[in-house]
């Protein structure tokens, strides 16, 4: 165990007749302005069992621009330059983890190095986990299965990484096998599978239990950043084709988002002879959204990939069916029978997945109230997740 600066192991925080174990949190994806509350909400769920330090960290382009803040309660802001484009990646990495350790001197009390991405934040930790024997726990998010692919040089270091890990957290089912096709059957049964848990990410479950029954199932909603990265990820183009192939339904479409994409998005409508069914909403605040959900008939995104499907979940905690993709990483396989699973690649496909979706609205919505009744839809809560977490946890 490594001394904490400034406490001893007597003066740690008790709990029973143990003493608090100390996660250190390798992340960059924590900073709110640009990247989702996963983590954050994670830590914060783990907060009365464990003690976090919390390092936030961000690629800088320039050394000029790097920096380190402590904000307090074990809570570090660190930028730290690296190449783009994946140059010298590992050497970048091994730049921040040197950041991080310098940051706080490697003198406290770190129990167990959570890095919560395996192939970037997995690096640093393993470096140190492995120099000062700490358990090294890693989540799976879907930028790890792209380097795997198209980092071949990184490969043998990655599967270290996977063979030292004691736990490998995975948010959708679909990572399983994603790791199976990556790795290898089996690599996967030897090395992983023996360290996998299922453990979804964190919905905050407040803002999307207003079920409203006065829907249209007709009124489509989708949402988005328009970003160019995210409008490519998230099919925006075949959907407003598969859209234009149906017009002898009468659907609108709810379209909330904003970002330098918006004017190409619109120009697509018009290109698509849609414009006119899709209501262009903007940014809409987290508190606000619910009501459309509940509101709209179905949800739909045909995505290329996704970590989790955050705006899945918060659909059916509003009782409302979602169209999302098979055969790809995403929401698949995390419930059966509440909505279209269409093939990401085919507009066909995903206008017939539109089509369907409307037609057995009701069959999807009464599979959904089952759901919600028999309390399956609390493995997004913070109390699921934490209690999960904690527990796997336990014997490191």
């Amino acid at each position: 165990m490594i001394l904490q600066e400034g406490k001893t192991k007597q003066q740690k925080r008790i709990l029973g007749k143990e003493a608090v174990k100390t996660i250190l949190h390798i992340s960059y994806d924590m900073r709110p302005s640009i990247c989702t509350t996963a983590v954050r909400s994670l830590i914060e769920s783990a907060s009365k069992i464990y003690d976090n330090i919390s390092i936030d960290l961000m690629r800088v382009t320039s050394p000029s621009k790097e920096h380190v803040v402590n904000h307090g309660e074990n809570y570090y802001e660190i930028n730290s330059f690296g190449l783009p484009l994946g140059i010298l990646l590992t050497a970048n990495l091994k730049r921040a983890g040197v950041k991080i350790f310098n940051t706080i001197n490697l003198n406290r009390n770190i129990d167990i190095i959570h890095a919560h991405k395996l192939t970037f934040e997995g690096y640093i930790g393993y470096i140190y986990a492995l120099k000062y024997k700490i358990p090294l726990v890693i989540t799976l998010r879907q930028t790890d299965f792209e380097v795997y692919k198209y980092r071949p040089d990184l490969r043998p270091k990655i599967r270290e990484i996977i063979k030292y890990a004691s736990r490998i957290f995975y948010i959708v089912p679909g990572m399983k096998k994603m790791l199976i096709e990556r790795t290898g059957e089996d690599f996967y049964r030897k090395h992983a599978e023996p360290k996998m848990v299922y453990l979804p990410n964190i919905v905050d479950c407040k803002h999307y239990t207003n079920i409203n029954e006065g829907y249209n199932k007709t009124h489509l909603l989708t949402i988005l950043r328009m970003t160019r990265e995210s409008v490519k990820r998230k099919n925006i183009k075949r959907l407003f084709m598969a859209l234009s192939g149906l017009k002898d339904l009468d659907w609108k479409l709810d379209l909330i988002g904003n970002g330098e994409y918006y004017g190409k998005i619109e120009k697509w409508s018009e290109y698509y002879n849609i414009k006119d069914r899709i209501n262009f909403l903007g940014e809409v605040n987290n508190g606000e959204i619910s009501s459309y959900y509940s509101a709209a008939g179905a949800f739909i995104l045909p995505s290329l990939m996704e970590s989790f499907g955050m705006v899945y979940a918060e659909s059916l905690l509003c009782g409302t069916p979602i169209l999302y993709s098979r055969g790809v990483l995403g929401f698949e396989g995390v419930f059966s029978g509440v909505g279209s699973a269409v093939d990401p690649f085919s507009v066909e496909s995903i206008r017939d997945g539109i089509r369907n979706i409307i037609t057995e609205n009701e069959t999807y919505r009464r599979n959904i109230r089952k759901l919600a009744e028999s309390g399956s839809f609390n493995i997004f809560t913070s109390k699921y997740i934490g209690e999960r977490y904690t527990e796997s946890l336990k014997d490191l």
